[in-house]
C-alpha cells in the first residue's frame, strides 16, 4: 500500500492570520516549557529500568 501526502494552501484573511500567529506561539510556549520535564522523566525511567 502507497502512503500519500496532500498539500494545502491556504490564504488567511489579517485576523485569522493574526490568530493563527498567537495559537502557534502558545503551542511553542507550552513545547518549550514541557520538553525539558520530559526528558528528565525519559531519562529517569530509562536509568530506573537498568538496574
Amino acid at each position: 500500500m502507497r502512503e500519500r501526502a496532500y498539500r494545502f494552501r491556504f490564504y488567511p484573511s489579517p485576523s485569522q492570520e493574526n490568530l493563527l500567529r498567537r495559537t502557534m506561539g502558545c503551542v511553542r510556549l507550552v513545547y518549550n516549557k514541557a520538553l525539558p520535564a520530559f526528558l528528565t522523566n525519559s531519562a529517569i525511567a530509562k536509568l530506573q529500568t537498568i538496574m
